[in-house]
């Protein structure tokens, strides 16, 4: 596969896709993808520690697309309101401008910089790798040719199914560990209880 080496990982530039098109309804309505933590809104944390040189930021967001734009991200929504995370990922390949997607939700802004790495060789190796955390599997963290998958998520979505776990088994996404030091590296923002952590 370009860019991978069975001694390191993927070298070649990436769409980095971050979904941020949920309600935010647990949130009370807040746009989690905006909160402010450490002093950056949540998908700017997230932007700093994946993104390279010569990546493209790619943001699924169906409210404040100005603000997104303003953190340099290429902003695209859904074309098929109320279908979940999945059409904000089908969107998001319309402007895809590489041959490697790493796509994860804005509500999990410590993820590991590992994650990046980890889980682009596993997809260089099984197609589709979606990370498990130890404990379960995370559906919206995943690294795959995004193109190569738009005609199956497209035929997913047009069936009237949603789940990400499903579509992710219908298309035998790779489990890859990946481990973290730190408590918070796998911790989901859903609600204003989450955010003192």
């Amino acid at each position: 596969m370009p860019g991978h080496s069975d001694n390191g990982p993927m070298t070649t530039s990436i769409d980095l896709i971050i979904l941020a098109g949920g309600t935010g309804s647990r949130m009370g309505g807040i746009d989690k993808g905006l909160i402010p933590l450490a002093g950056k809104p949540a998908v700017q944390q997230l932007a700093t520690r994946l993104l390279r040189e010569g990546d493209q930021l790619i943001i699924s967001a169906n409210r404040r697309q100005d603000d997104y734009r303003a953190l340099g991200a290429t902003v695209v929504a859904d074309q098929r309101p109320g279908q979940g995370p999945l059409a904000g990922l089908l969107a998001a390949i319309s402007v895809c401008r590489h041959d490697w997607q790493l796509v994860i939700p804005c509500d999990m802004p410590w993820l590991p910089v590992a994650v990046r790495d980890k889980l682009l060789a596993d997809a260089s190796a099984h197609g589709v790798s979606v990370l498990h955390d130890g404990s379960r599997q995370q559906p919206l963290c995943l690294a795959l040719d995004a193109r190569q998958q738009r005609a199956s998520l497209s035929a997913y979505l047009d069936s009237g199914r949603r789940s990400a776990h499903g579509w992710l088994a219908e298309v035998g996404a790779h489990p890859c560990p990946v481990e973290a030091d730190s408590k918070l590296a796998f911790v989901n923002l859903n609600t204003p209880d989450d955010l003192p952590r």
